[in-house]
């Protein structure tokens, strides 16, 4: 794995060659291609990353990996838009294959309550309509994950937004986040 972390990424369509050495197997090559497949090149992480906090990033990403229901809630359409396709990009090479409504209309909340996996975004001004429909809540976000997983992209995501807040400020949207199964 450290050969992997230490590799430079490597340009759309290219191979790195990594040399390991597995006990009981000796010396083995191997040989990474990084896809010519350009889906990831235009998405804004970095809105997902200055919106959320890592733990909450960890929640959206195991509820979407597990097809549950996930609200963004956001003061501007916008934030909702990129946030939105941010955390479905997260899942690449998975799709998301259920429903994905980026900004929800006020008039149109009850579909939160729909019993089906979905992804919406709605804007702020709605959520105490939005809390007082009857939508069911787990609240297992945070051990949905494997432990050693959560651990490994914890580290890695504070370290992220560490470099972050050095570089920006905090996002302006002012997003949540509101897991539902």
């Amino acid at each position: 794995m450290r050969s992997v972390m230490e590799a430079p990424f490597p340009a759309s369509g290219r191979t790195i060659t990594l040399r390991s050495f597995l006990p009981g197997s000796g010396n083995e090559v191997l040989m990474l291609c990084r896809p010519v497949d350009s889906r990831l090149e235009h998405v804004d992480f970095e809105s997902l990353l200055q919106c959320l906090s890592v733990g909450r990033l960890l929640q959206v990403f195991a509820s979407l990996l597990l097809e549950r229901r996930v609200i963004f809630i956001a003061d501007k359409l916008s934030v909702l838009s990129r946030c939105g396709h941010a955390a479905l990009a997260l899942l690449y090479p998975f799709t998301w294959q259920h429903t994905i409504v980026p900004v929800l209309p006020a008039s149109m909340l009850d579909i939160s309550c729909s019993p089906t996996p979905f992804l919406m975004g709605v804007l702020a001004p709605c959520l105490p309509k939005l809390l007082e429909l009857p939508i069911e809540e787990l609240g297992d976000e945070d051990c949905i994950l494997l432990s050693k997983l959560q651990a490994g992209l914890l580290e890695i995501l504070e370290e992220r937004e560490q470099i972050l807040r050095q570089d920006e400020g905090d996002c302006t949207g002012g997003m949540k986040f509101l897991p539902k199964k």
